[in-house]
């Protein structure tokens, strides 16, 4: 955590304003004692009444696009300038009162304050965290700049525990309502704060010594979109600030109680595992766009593939165009995907550019790869059906590996679906593929004993139709295997 610069927000120049409250007197002319008598006794002067009841205030600067600020009191600079986004004090003991806080454009002068003051009665005994939010330029978003006092309670705190203020202050219109979620055991999430609004605060107290996750659901749907690791060595009363940046990203600011402060950015978002493969008979070498611009996945032929790539997650239109050409030049068949987080994805170009060579067309199809362990002995293997000659619209998969015992695999496979399944390691499979349904195989493939993990086996065929398999390591190694003759 690092200090940030404590706003002396009522320093010394404003102190003495309200403090040294000095009266007028006249002087007596000490060699005329006509009055003497009725100022001999000195003792019985009038005592002063001096009231000295004290607030507590701290400030934030937590407005995205406001400049660095100087501060001003009562129309009265502060000594406190140029003060940027974000920061905090600590608190400041000051005298009870009304009070019009304003900030100006650092360097400008008072005559430059924003048309937008806090005006606040502060009371004896009473801590505040004032706090500037929102956007100085609707263009960026609805919520004005404003300026917004908080009561802070530091009353006594349950032993073992802290108190943790949250302050919903990310101005962003993506935020204007989020649930906050406590997600420290991943297998048990718990709602903390539900339908919180921008500009509310909620306090409450938990446990010291436990390194919170929290997650921020902007959508509503029980699924944290940013997640944050709380430090484990919070004590005492702290302010947690929900804030965004400029570019509307969020982050909470952590205040203590001696105005110490940090930073705290989400986890980077989860990537999602991409991998392409090639395998439409009739097109030519490719290079790969995503959202149109290329990735470096270039002169891919068929039958190729690549290994897994990571991206984040999100919305994505995925094209081709021929290798060496341009993105104007690519077909005019696309893929749109929504990719998560901490999921694998498999796109296969498959079909035929040219309707002549058969009735499936060009296609860009993504499949979901499953790449959870298989069970001890086995590998996993996801059977994808990319053979898009006619004569293999629906075929059946045969295990033929003991041929005095054939035993179907995949019935009905369908072009286009896929399947995934588990297989002993160690075994030197023998698969049929049959094409007329008559039980009886029309093209049999030697599987290698040596495959282990997550491997993938597209069923495709080359330009002449003839039929193949294509095995897609997790590496990205591939291998054609040819029917036996």
């Amino acid at each position: 955590m690092t200090k940030h610069m404590r706003f002396s927000l009522i320093c010394l120049p404003l102190l003495l304003t309200f403090a040294c409250r000095g009266e007028d007197t006249e002087k007596e002319d000490t060699e005329d004692t006509e009055d003497t008598e009725d100022t001999e006794d000195t003792e019985d002067t009038e005592e002063t009444d001096v009231d000295d009841s004290e607030a507590n205030v701290r400030v934030v600067h937590l407005s995205p696009d406001a400049p660095s600020v100087d501060v001003y009191a009562n129309g009265e600079a502060v000594g406190v300038d140029d003060v940027g986004f974000p920061a905090a004090s600590g608190y400041l003991a000051v005298p009870t009162g009304e009070y019009t806080f304003e900030v100006a454009p650092a360097g400008a002068g008072y005559d430059s304050a924003v048309p937008v003051a806090l005006t606040a009665d502060l009371e004896d005994g009473v801590s505040y965290t004032a706090i500037a939010h929102g956007y100085l330029d609707e263009a960026n978003g609805d919520n004005a700049f404003t300026i917004t006092a908080f009561v802070d309670d530091l009353s006594e705190i349950s032993d073992g525990n802290f108190r943790v203020n949250v302050v919903h202050a990310a101005p962003a219109g993506a935020f204007a309502q989020v649930d906050v979620w406590n997600i420290t055991d991943p297998d048990n999430p718990a709602p903390l704060i539900e339908n919180f609004d921008y500009g509310d605060a909620v306090a409450t107290e938990l446990p010291t010594g436990v390194a919170f996750v929290l997650g921020l659901d902007v959508d509503d749907d029980a699924n944290p979109d940013a997640v944050f690791d709380i430090p484990d060595n919070l004590t005492g009363y702290v302010g947690l600030y929900a804030t965004n940046d400029v570019d509307g990203n969020p982050f909470l600011f952590a205040h203590l109680e001696d105005g110490t402060t940090a930073k705290l950015d989400p986890r980077p978002a989860p990537t999602a595992s991409v991998r392409v493969v090639h395998l439409s008979p009739d097109a030519p070498a490719v290079d790969v766009y995503a959202n149109g611009a290329a990735i470096g996945v270039d002169n891919v032929g068929f039958p190729a593939a690549t290994g897994f790539l990571e991206v984040p997650g999100g919305s994505y239109t995925f094209e081709v165009a021929p290798a060496g050409t341009s993105y104007d030049s690519v077909v005019p068949v696309s893929l749109q995907a929504d990719l998560s987080g901490n999921m694998s994805y498999t796109a296969v170009a498959h079909g035929y550019l040219d309707s002549t060579n058969g009735s499936n067309p060009f296609a860009i199809t993504a499949f979901v790869n499953d790449r959870t362990p298989a069970a001890a002995g086995n590998f996993k293997v996801q059977v994808i059906h990319a053979a898009a000659a006619d004569a293999f619209a629906q075929v059946d998969v045969w295990n033929i590996t003991d041929p005095n015992n054939p035993a179907p695999l995949i019935e009905n496979f369908d072009y286009g679906a896929d399947v995934t399944t588990e297989l002993p390691t160690g075994v030197a499979f023998v698969l049929g593929l049959d094409v007329d349904d008559d039980a009886n195989p029309d093209a049999t493939f030697d599987i290698p004993d040596s495959l282990t993990g997550f491997v993938t086996v597209y069923a495709t065929n080359d330009n002449d139709g003839v039929p193949f398999l294509f095995a897609h390591l997790e590496d990205g190694t591939t291998v054609s295997i040819s029917a036996n003759e």
